[in-house]
């Protein structure tokens, strides 16, 4: 499944399980269907979490690799801080995805 559209899918599970405990949680505050539809909100929103969370992969490699070096050069080309510049890069990449992904 393409990203974009994973994404989406993830999104609207989310939103859905969202509004669907907060509408039980009005309705029918004693009722044990709260506690169902708030074990589904967790469920979906762990799911779009680590969606989200998850390393680039390798079609994003050029634009961490030209991202990492704009931070370190930014940063006054310090040494030693490659693999801090790689890590912030890939999770900028990352968070710029899956809010537009391609």
């Amino acid at each position: 499944m393409e990203e974009k559209e994973r994404y989406r899918r993830l999104r609207a599970a989310y939103d859905e399980a969202l509004v669907n405990w907060m509408s039980q949680a009005q309705s029918n505050p004693d009722s044990a269907l709260i506690e169902d539809a708030r074990q589904e909100y967790r469920r979906s929103r762990d799911v779009l979490a680590e969606f989200l969370l998850k390393k680039p992969g390798p079609e994003w490699k050029p634009e961490v690799e030209q991202l990492a070096y704009r931070i370190w050069d930014q940063a006054g080309r310090p040494s030693g801080t490659s693999e801090a510049d790689w890590h912030e890069a890939e999770q900028l990449v990352t968070l710029q995805a899956a809010a537009d992904p391609r």
